[in-house]
């Protein structure tokens, strides 16, 4: 079992790590984020949501480190470069390394940063780095109020990634490991405890709840999951494309929804059976283990 230790933000946090060098000697691996929620796209787990820093040291020990930080010239990246220096680490080559890199991973050997190992691993940033001319950011995720990152419980929660993320959200699946798809189309949705969404006037601290009821899509990872709050209007387009997207094929254009209709899209008959049942309070629930779905999906076509 892989020993982990949290430091906490503190004042004394020096004379913490003082404390704990003998356990903690041999440093292999440093990772650290201005955006702390890019711990999803690693390996590590951190112990708090305050962490910003998870050093890794040769015998799988794990120090995780609140109050430290990178991207910039200041308190936060100094304390970052302090700790890394009671590590062996030259400061030089860290403050060249840190005040520089929203995003910071690499491997250390005999003290040093190990050339060619150094990455930068960002899927999420803040409004403020956002940059138009900047193409990158496209398939990126801005941590408004339209996202929501648990660390600690591996939960991500999104209102109406097709119209905020997009991109993003779908490249943050892949990390997810195998995923079980969990959906709900009808009224009065029973996912996550049958959660409801509450009525807020717009503006730029409340997130984007146009249309929104509840939740309509869980992805359960063995990483993390991500649970949707999708505009009404558009949950079947969202659903259907998600399934697509991990699959390779439509959910709604098949026999278990009787849906098949030639030369009609499964999204315009997919909206005709729901206007004409929202009355009736028609529904569709299921849970699908995705790796299972594109399995058979191969053995019909002899992948």
């Amino acid at each position: 079992m892989v020993h982990k230790r949290l430091i906490a933000r503190s004042t004394v946090m020096r004379e913490e790590i003082e404390s704990v060098q003998k356990e903690y000697s041999v440093l292999s691996n440093v990772t650290i984020f201005f955006h702390n929620e890019n711990f999803l796209i690693t390996k590590y787990k951190p112990l708090s949501n305050d962490v910003r820093m998870i050093l890794e040291f040769k015998d799988g020990g794990q120090l995780h480190i609140e109050g430290t930080n990178c991207g910039y010239g200041g308190m936060g990246p100094d304390a970052s470069v302090v700790v890394l220096r009671m590590f062996g680490m030259n400061r030089t080559e860290m403050e060249r390394l840190i005040f520089y890199y929203d995003a910071l991973q690499f491997k250390v050997t005999d003290g040093k940063a190990v050339s060619g190992s150094v990455k930068m691993p960002m899927l999420f940033y803040p409004d403020f780095r956002f940059k138009s001319n900047d193409d990158s950011f496209k398939n990126m995720i801005m941590t408004t109020k339209n996202v929501s990152v648990d660390l600690v419980n591996g939960k991500v929660i999104f209102y109406n990634p097709q119209r905020n993320c997009w991109n993003g959200f779908l490249s943050l699946l892949s990390y997810a490991g195998r995923i079980e798809m969990e959906y709900f189309i009808g009224d009065n949705s029973p996912l996550a405890g049958g959660f409801r969404v509450k009525k807020q006037k717009p503006g730029r601290n409340v997130p984007d709840s146009t249309g929104t009821e509840h939740v309509n899509l869980i992805l359960h990872g063995d990483k993390f999951s991500v649970v949707c709050l999708i505009d009404r209007e558009d949950e079947i387009h969202v659903i259907d494309s998600v399934y697509l997207a991990l699959t390779g094929r439509h959910l709604f254009k098949s026999e278990r929804y009787d849906i098949l209709v030639t030369g009609m899209s499964p999204f315009k008959i997919a909206e005709n059976i729901f206007k004409k049942n929202r009355k009736k309070k028609y529904k569709i629930y299921d849970r699908e283990d995705i790796e299972e779905s594109v399995k058979k999906q191969n053995e019909i076509f002899d992948f």
